[in-house]
């Protein structure tokens, strides 16, 4: 197939020109069971997870996000800020003098080169491991935001550019995450206009607004009108799997996870929704949630909004989960961050059910400076824990608080605000 393709092209110093590779691409996808079976060479030793991005032209290597892995056919110098940015690379073609090879080893980067057909195997955003010590990649998680679904008016994917005030700033900031390269589970996002479509196209939203006006009077009258909404089943079924998965409903009020108010707790979330029945109740339950009831001695003047987003995220069964703070809550020591967990999912611990273990990181180092821990988790895991806080606190531009689970030795980010205390 290459000889054949190869004399269509003319060839410049690095072989074959950006064209070929990409007609190359078209061919059909292989097996991922290739992967159990087949090993490159290690042309740069070390051993990294990360998602992937496949760029078979200099324009799609342009589209490459910092921590990303490489996959690719070969590379060039015009490969070189993709190279730069990249966690690791893997290349079909290649020996252990070659561009990739040589670079990869000056940036002290895992380089696996010659691996046959994982362009064909690999897709974009799948989370994978090279393993450059012996040849090997394992794809861990396989992407499943499906972009080739149309998605109702105000509903909303991990790929889709969104603002916090019609999904709220939970949303919102899983969205920036996600740009940010970290790995987190997938996600749907319901805005404020997928709301009022509902209630315009059903004529209630002129009741609705009404009522919200005064939930003293009427909440009673809000809440049974959100119960009468009909949310179609139809929404949903092509985006959500509960053959596969369960899912958590999560608020995602334009009000919580500010900068200066974190509204921890005071909305609701709904975990291991495993039917659709399940998943439109918990809609519902934290679309009343979203009116702030009750919560006129927290909030401020400001935050009057009748409307919120909620989040739909593929649930991890996790092994662990926690929470970090990059800066000691209670002394503001920024020279320590705080992670605190426990068994299962991290509802545990900030619904206050479990007593959590607790490391001391000393943020400069990332080492271990104290600990009161009964559930031994491996230190490279707390280890990536404190990298990530580093530097998400350095993309933020703010101390954060991030809420994670790690399953199988897999960290997922659930969720990350400003610190507000």
């Amino acid at each position: 197939e290459l000889y054949e393709l190869k004399s269509k092209y003319t060839l410049n110093k690095a072989g074959i020109i950006p064209a070929l590779m990409k007609e190359l691409g078209k061919a059909a996808k292989e097996d991922s069971s290739i992967l159990k079976t087949r090993r490159g060479i290690c042309a740069s030793s070390g051993v990294v997870r990360g998602k992937a991005r496949i760029c078979l032209t200099f324009e799609e290597s342009n589209k490459l996000e910092e921590g990303e892995i490489l996959v690719t056919y070969g590379t060039d110098f015009d490969f070189m800020n993709a190279i730069v940015k990249s966690k690791g690379i893997i290349t079909e073609e290649g020996g252990i003098l070659s561009h990739a090879s040589v670079i990869s080893r000056e940036l002290k980067k895992p380089c696996i080169i010659a691996f046959k057909g994982i362009t064909k195997v690999i897709n974009d955003g799948d989370l994978i491991e090279i393993d450059a010590e012996k040849g090997l990649v394992t794809i861990l998680e396989e992407n499943k935001i499906k972009k080739e679904i149309k998605l109702p008016i105000g509903m909303y994917s991990l790929n889709d550019d969104v603002e916090a005030c019609e999904v709220g700033n939970k949303a919102y900031n899983l969205r920036e995450l996600y740009k940010l390269n970290c790995n987190v589970p997938t996600a749907y996002f319901l805005g404020i206009s997928f709301f009022e479509k509902l209630l315009r196209d059903q004529d209630k939203y002129e009741d609705y607004v009404m009522y919200a006006k005064d939930l003293c009077k009427y909440k009673n009258k809000i809440y049974d009108l959100i119960d009468s909404v009909n949310i179609s089943h139809d929404l949903f079924k092509d985006i959500l799997d509960f053959e596969n998965n369960t899912y958590a409903v999560r608020s995602s009020s334009p009000n919580e996870d500010s900068d200066n108010k974190s509204f921890a707790g005071q909305y609701i979330t709904e975990l291991f929704c495993n039917s659709m029945d399940f998943t439109i109740n918990s809609i519902k339950k934290c679309w009343k949630s979203l009116l702030g009831v009750g919560l006129d001695g927290y909030t401020d003047e400001s935050n009057d909004a009748i409307f919120g987003g909620i989040v739909i995220q593929r649930m991890i069964a996790a092994d662990f989960a926690g929470v970090l703070f990059t800066k000691h809550p209670g002394s503001n020591n920024k020279d320590c961050m705080i992670i605190e967990c426990c068994k299962g999912v991290a509802s545990k611990l900030v619904d206050n059910r479990v007593v959590p273990d607790r490391y001391y990181i000393n943020q400069e180092t990332l080492e271990v400076i104290d600990s009161l821990a009964k559930n031994k988790i491996a230190d490279g895991i707390i280890k990536e824990l404190a990298t990530i806080g580093k530097n998400l606190e350095k993309a933020y531009g703010c101390d954060v608080d991030i809420e994670w689970a790690c399953e199988g030795g897999i960290l997922y980010l659930i969720q990350c605000r400003p610190i507000t205390t």
